[in-house]
């Protein structure tokens, strides 16, 4: 047995993250995450692509949560999901949300504009008025001379995975003011067509075939979720704009599976890395 496998014995809340840091994206690691006390690292593992839905099925099915996670100057820790968002920052809870904000206008990754060290991700309201939901104080550019966009950039990332997945879960533009651009408006074309389906799935769990175009989405002619009659598989079909269609298995499982996939916030991710797979596969 892997020192994963034996750490899914601990007793008490756990969160299985996505080490983001990491550039494979295929290191999942287990935390403990007791009410009163600081997160902590129990194991890691590494995961196939082939693997991976397999092992989130079985987790969740152990009520473990799933997450994300980012080392830079501080460690990070995070899970959004239909329960909630809660986020950790050096060991502490910085925040928790049973649901999104009343009166959210978008999620915003920030940087601070007389320091490049202080850095973060806010929610932004219709009136004007902003949340903070996790921050950092870097030390580094005041210390480095050449420090720069591109340096901002790469030791920011960890709010750009968590900003992006908080407005998946809210349904709300992410702006990114490091080089001012929404850069998710494609994943919230796809959050909210998941999200969509996934009611359509509970709401006719005995109907027959069931497809969601989302329209053009990038590059693509049309990008559309397929699912036949029996609910056993997600299917997504990418039309070129040069004619013709690709579907490649996005998900199997059982229907509370397929469901569960679709409300995932990392699925939007998911869905426009396989469309664009796919078209640079027929160039």
């Amino acid at each position: 047995m892997s020192s994963f496998d034996e750490a899914l014995a601990h007793t008490g809340p756990l969160v299985a993250a996505w080490d983001y840091s990491n550039y494979t994206r295929e290191f999942l690691a287990l935390y403990a995450v007791p009410a009163h006390a600081p997160p902590s690292r129990l194991a890691e593992t590494e995961v196939t692509s082939e693997a991976r839905e397999d092992l989130i099925d079985q987790l969740v099915a152990r009520r473990i949560r799933i997450g994300g996670a980012y080392t830079t100057m501080e460690s990070f820790l995070w899970v959004v999901d239909e329960i909630g968002a809660s986020v950790w920052v050096g060991g502490k809870t910085v925040a928790t949300f049973a649901a999104p904000p009343a009166n959210l206008a978008s999620v915003e990754l920030f940087v601070d504009p007389d320091d490049m060290g202080h850095r973060g991700v806010r929610f932004a309201t219709r009136d004007n008025t902003h949340h903070l939901v996790a921050e950092e104080h870097d030390t580094t550019p005041a210390l480095d001379p050449a420090y720069g966009a591109d340096e901002l950039f790469s030791d920011s990332m960890w709010a750009m995975f968590l900003g992006r997945q908080l407005a998946t879960w809210a349904l709300v533009p992410f702006l990114d003011h490091r080089r001012n651009t929404s850069s998710a408006a494609l994943e919230l074309v796809v959050a909210r067509a998941s999200r969509a389906l996934a009611d359509m799935l509970s709401s006719r769990a005995g109907a027959g075939e069931l497809q969601l175009s989302m329209g053009s989405v990038g590059r693509s002619a049309d990008l559309a979720f397929r699912l036949p009659s029996d609910r056993q598989t997600l299917d997504l079909a990418t039309t070129f704009a040069s004619g013709g269609t690709h579907v490649a298995s996005l998900k199997q499982g059982t229907t509370a599976q397929i469901a569960a996939f679709l409300r995932r916030v990392s699925t939007p991710s998911t869905v426009l890395l396989a469309m664009n797979a796919a078209i640079e596969a027929r160039r």
